[in-house]
């Protein structure tokens, strides 16, 4: 196999999980892109390698290369690391579920149906904000807490729910954002998107607006949140 070839099919795996590459803004990257289109054994290269990092190619056009981790055990998935500096002082167990549920309502804030998440425009008309987000959190918690049918709700989600709802929305002591208040976990989380590509923040004149990106809203359509996804839309539909 030629060297170069596999050099830019490395190239555009790179590119794709920097979530500051932007092939209008990046001449290799379009380039690379453009060298996918044309030849399917490049790509067929590009898929390969993705598939030997425990990477899936979710989407590719002229927007961009969208991969996701194939599992949680890939190197490259979210874990407890990316939340250290909230967790050092917050009880890690119960973090790492909040931060769960809560980037389920971020989800569910911008697509509150399943037919909003599948059109492709409704991309555009799409956003929350930080108030909008704890208060689907709110929601989806209660209505957990509520559901008598233990089939599809585990106990240990219902656990976490009834803790979310004994959250303050504030903490007017804190100087950070922590998981111990409503704000302080949807914050940890936006931030966390944000800085990764998945949301994109405006400014107005009646306050801050969270967009999605073209990368969250493929990344949730194709590999989506899973089960739990689906159940809690059943549950707040």
């Amino acid at each position: 196999m030629d060297n170069e070839i596999v050099f830019k099919a490395s190239r555009l795996i790179y590119k794709g999980i920097n979530s500051k590459s932007n092939p209008l803004r990046d001449k290799e990257f379009k380039e690379l892109l453009n060298l996918a289109f044309s030849s399917s054994e490049f790509l067929s290269i590009v898929e390969s390698i993705a598939d030997g990092m425990s990477l899936v190619i979710v989407d590719i056009s002229e927007k961009g290369l969208i991969i996701s981790p194939k599992n949680s055990e890939s190197s490259f998935s979210m874990n407890i690391v990316d939340y250290r500096k909230e967790l050092k002082s917050d009880g890690a167990e119960a973090s790492i579920a909040i931060a769960a549920l809560t980037q389920i309502a971020v989800a569910f804030s911008l697509f509150p149906t399943d037919n909003e998440l599948d059109e492709d425009e409704s991309l555009l008309n799409c956003s929350t904000t930080i108030k909008d987000i704890y208060e689907t959190l709110v929601k989806i918690c209660t209505n957990i807490t509520k559901e008598e049918d233990s089939y599809d709700i585990p106990i240990e989600l219902k656990t976490v729910a009834e803790l979310i709802l004994e959250l303050p929305v504030n903490i007017p002591t804190q100087t950070r954002p922590t998981f111990k208040s409503l704000n302080g976990s949807v914050s940890i989380i936006v931030s966390h998107l944000e800085d990764n590509g998945l949301l994109k923040f405006e400014e107005s004149m009646t306050g801050g607006f969270y967009f999605p990106t073209y990368k969250y809203h493929k990344l949730l359509k194709r590999r989506g949140a899973g089960k739990l996804f689906d159940i809690l839309h059943q549950q707040t539909s």
